[in-house]
């Protein structure tokens, strides 16, 4: 199986994984052309590109139109999927069932579908229910239908109110160091970033900024991303002019 294929070929500009994302392209187009590759199924998901959907036409491939978006209506099976993982890491959290109906009937429409959005939010949510909860209803009419629009309410949530300096640099400097290493980071390595140990005893900003990134992060002692869509929010040019005060220190 290959997963979200589309955006296995990663930033437009690093020509090196342009290059693999191609050599991928060619690799699954044999798989309907060799003979005993036939007897297995391959199994892609993908948004509707032409370059992808021109490798694999229905005529060689039975293609399955999974809604998302403003295409998810209630009911459908993703809304229904989601709606019952939600339900269950909302009662491991310690939820009662009238508080978690009604934030199922507000998260599970604006999921729209995407798991990652659902898997994103109960991270979130996980770190104090009830609180997060109401901030994510007062989102003034903004919406929090996209991925990018739910980032930028997890930055502004967690890092936008009573940082230090220090703290603001610290984090500013560990998320661009995880882009642009392209690996996992260990506290080793984040160690050497002079904004994350700071003079003082025991000043370290580590723990700081797994608390605030437990959503978008893997826990533990390797950091890195949970999803290509947090890095390309990162970057996106939306970010800078929504979290001007992040950036301007």
């Amino acid at each position: 199986m290959i997963d979200a294929l589309d955006e296995c070929r990663g930033l437009q500009r690093d020509l090196l994984e342009q290059n693999d994302h191609s050599a991928l392209l060619r690799t699954s187009q044999c798989w309907s052309q060799v003979d005993y590759l036939k007897r297995f199924k391959l199994v892609i998901t993908s948004q509707q590109e032409d370059r992808i959907t021109k490798i694999f036409p229905e005529s060689i491939c039975v293609h399955v139109n999974i809604p998302s978006g403003s295409d998810v209506k209630p009911g459908d099976s993703a809304s229904e999927d989601i709606r019952t993982f939600l339900k269950s890491r909302l009662e491991h959290m310690g939820m009662k069932g009238a508080l978690i109906e009604k934030a199922l009937d507000y998260l599970v429409p604006r999921a729209a579908g995407v798991f990652i959005w659902a898997t994103t939010v109960a991270s979130f949510l996980e770190q104090n229910p009830e609180g997060w909860l109401a901030i994510l209803e007062k989102d003034d009419g903004k919406g929090l239908t996209s991925l990018h629009s739910l980032y930028s309410m997890i930055v502004e949530a967690s890092f936008g109110h009573d940082l230090k300096v220090e703290e603001i640099r610290a984090v500013i400097s560990v998320m661009g160091a995880v882009i642009f290493a392209k690996e996992p980071l260990d506290d080793n390595a984040l160690i050497m970033l002079p904004e994350v140990k700071i003079p003082g005893p025991d000043a370290d900003n580590r723990r700081l900024i797994r608390k605030g990134l437990m959503s978008v992060v893997d826990s533990g002692p390797v950091l890195r991303f949970h999803h290509q869509s947090f890095e390309d929010f990162l970057l996106s040019p939306s970010f800078p002019q929504q979290h001007s005060e992040l950036l301007d220190i």
